[in-house]
C-alpha cells in the first residue's frame, strides 16, 4: 500500500539536526526521515476486536511535526515508546474495511473518528490501569505490556500502521460513529480539539 513512512536512523539523526539549524528544507529532503512509500505492507488485524480503517481525512498534529524537525513537541516523552519504521498519522476520519470476528456496534462502511492512544482496553490488560480507570488513556501507564508490541499510539509504531496510508487498524474500543450531519473536514478536527 501507499504510506508516507517514518524511518528513524542513527545516521541520518545528526546530519539532519545540524543541518535543520539553517534550513528547515532539509526535514523533506535526500537526508530527511520521511518517506514515501508505494510498497509498505498492510497491517494486520492483531485480534478478534480489531478492525480496518481506510482514512478520509488525517491532520497534521504538532507531534507530527516534531518528529519530523526533530524537535521536541508537548509528548515528547512517547518517542521512548516509538518502534520504527512507521507509518505517520493519527488525527483522521475515516471508514470501516474489515471488521473483527468479535467487533459489534460498527459496520462496513461506516465513518468513524479514531482515538489513537493504545491503552490498557487495546492492549487486553484487564484489569486496566490507575490512568485507564479513570478514563485518562491517554496517560496508560501500560504503554509496554499486554498483547500488542510496545507503542502509545497509532501513527507512532510499526504494527497499527497510521492514518497517512490506505489503511490502518484499530481496536474497537478506539471507534467513535461520525455523525451524518458532520463533514468530513469538521470530522477531521475531533482528535485535535478534544
Amino acid at each position: 500500500m501507499r504510506a508516507i513512512v517514518n524511518q528513524i536512523s542513527p545516521l541520518r539523526y545528526l546530519p539532519l539536526r545540524a543541518l535543520g539549524r539553517f534550513s528547515r528544507s532539509v526535514f523533506w529532503g535526500p537526508l530527511a526521515r520521511m518517506r514515501y512509500s508505494t510498497s509498505w505492507p498492510l497491517p494486520q488485524l492483531p485480534g478478534p476486536d480489531w478492525v480496518r480503517v481506510r482514512p478520509v481525512l488525517s491532520g497534521i498534529c504538532g507531534s507530527d511535526i516534531g518528529l519530523i524537525t526533530l524537535r521536541p513537541p508537548p509528548d515528547s516523552f512517547v518517542r521512548a515508546f516509538i518502534n520504527g519504521p512507521f507509518v505517520m498519522g493519527h488525527e483522521c476520519v475515516g471508514r470501516i474495511t474489515e471488521l473483527g470476528g468479535n467487533v459489534s456496534g460498527f459496520s462496513l462502511g461506516q465513518r468513524v473518528n479514531v482515538e489513537p492512544a493504545l491503552s490498557c482496553s487495546t492492549r487486553g490488560i484487564n484489569p486496566p490501569c490507575r490512568m485507564c480507570g479513570e478514563g485518562l488513556i491517554s496517560s496508560c501507564q501500560n504503554i509496554g505490556d499486554g498483547q500488542l508490541p510496545a507503542g502509545s499510539a497509532i501513527g507512532f509504531n510499526g504494527f497499527t500502521g497510521g492514518a497517512w496510508s490506505e489503511s490502518f487498524v484499530a481496536h474497537q474500543s478506539q471507534l467513535f460513529s461520525v455523525p451524518g450531519d458532520l463533514s468530513d473536514d469538521q470530522a477531521v478536527l475531533v482528535d485535535p480539539l478534544a
